[in-house]
């Protein structure tokens, strides 16, 4: 019984990373239902859609950001 207790500690981590493997394997290789397959493509269509919104914003704070930065920087320089 002691025996067996070592060989699980020793080869404990490998049997778990082949198990593992083994189980991510055989589940990567489902099909996943059509209603699953739909919303997964209207949520990346909605982060695509968000993400042509946001831009424009983030571009708008970087120059703001930059004006202001550079309008301090010639504020100092002038007094």
């Amino acid at each position: 019984m002691k025996q067996a207790f070592k060989m699980v500690k020793k080869n404990g981590v490998f049997v778990c990373v082949v198990s593992g493997l083994t189980a991510l394997s055989t589940s990567a290789a489902a099909e996943l239902p059509t209603a699953a397959t739909a919303a997964v493509a209207s949520i990346g269509t909605t982060f695509t859609d968000l993400e042509a919104l946001i831009w424009p914003i983030i571009g708008s704070v970087v120059v703001g950001f930059i004006s202001v930065k550079l309008f301090k920087k010639f504020a100092n320089k002038a007094t």
